[in-house]
């Protein structure tokens, strides 16, 4: 097929019409406008379409050459797609979908090294806290964030916090104030969650981290990394049940007496301990660690001891021995 039909002065003489140039290239003139297009049929859908090339300039003979040119390069290269199996058209799309994910991509980023969390905490606090509460609970909300999280952290650009940088600055405030440090956790979060819906972080760092009530731990879900900043789980589980340690010890004074089937007495002790099925084990001297295996009735009459329990209280004290 012949190819390079056409020279500069016939752009610049033509009025409204095609100018066919050869290998499906043609100069499209309209009124003011005059455009380079390639007709082909598309290897992927089989389809008659056109891509455009670019401006044809007409405004001298020089110009004109030089841009009927350049839109002969670009046919060449959609030929050469064309050859390979591919649509230029949808290489033209893709790539222009990439170039604009990148450039997001890079104006996010800009914006969120230009964000500190400080800046972000204010504005949120402005937009969305301060309408909604009184003016002595907002300026609490935003002054338990600055006076109690270190300056060097809250200036940080917001997207380069990780869930263990904080976690090591909110442990030794749950330590110090717990029950402010529980609060500033679930306002971080929330300045955290908003700046994921702004697009500033890919994913919000509070929320590996597990926030315990004051006396308790923070956690960090997950790795099983933990930071201790409360009791004892087992301590605080049997003073919960501390009628129930009196009452199984003094079953096991009785049992060391040979009694083997021995019965919680009375219909009150019955009333406090069967709120829910309490199941226990008290080892032989350890009337402080957690226990199982012993079944409270609902009734209002005498609660028996289960089998395993009978066994253990009728076991005789070390100190019996």
């Amino acid at each position: 097929m012949p190819r390079h039909l056409l020279t500069a002065k016939q752009i610049v003489a033509a009025r409204d019409r095609d100018l066919v140039d050869g290998e499906g290239l043609i100069v499209r003139v309209k009124e003011s406008s005059c455009t380079a297009v390639l007709r082909f049929t598309s290897p992927v859908s089989h389809k008659r379409r056109e891509l455009g090339l670019g401006l044809v300039s007409r405004d001298s003979l020089r110009a004109a050459g030089e841009t009927l040119v350049a839109a002969r390069v670009a046919a060449e290269d959609a030929g050469r797609l064309i050859r390979d199996g591919l649509d230029p058209i949808d290489v033209r799309d893709a790539k222009r979908t990439e170039a604009g994910a990148r450039e997001e991509a890079a104006k996010a980023a800009t914006k969120s090294a230009a964000t500190t969390l400080r800046r972000f905490a204010r504005n949120y606090h402005d937009e969305h806290v301060e309408p909604l509460r009184s003016t002595r609970h907002a300026q609490q909300w935003i002054n338990s964030i600055e006076r109690n999280v270190p300056g060097k952290f809250l200036d940080r650009p917001i997207d380069s916090i990780t869930p263990f940088e904080l976690l090591d600055t909110l442990v030794p405030i749950m330590r110090r104030v717990p029950e402010t440090g529980s609060r500033i956790y679930r306002r971080l979060s929330t300045v955290f969650d908003a700046a994921v819906i702004g697009g500033l972080v890919a994913a919000n760092p509070a929320g590996p981290i597990q926030a315990r009530r004051p006396g308790r731990a923070y956690q960090l879900r997950g790795d099983g990394l933990s930071q201790a900043a409360g009791v004892r789980h087992a301590a605080t589980c049997c003073a919960r049940h501390s009628r129930a340690v009196r009452r199984v010890r003094k079953a096991r004074r009785l049992g060391s007496s040979g009694n083997a089937g021995v019965k919680l007495a009375t219909s009150g002790d019955a009333e406090r301990l069967s709120e829910g099925a309490i199941e226990a084990t008290v080892a032989p001297n350890a009337p402080f660690q957690a226990f199982r295996h012993m079944t409270c009735s609902r009734s209002r009459g005498d609660v028996p001891l289960s089998s395993a329990a009978r066994s253990l209280v009728s076991r005789p004290s070390l100190s019996s021995r």
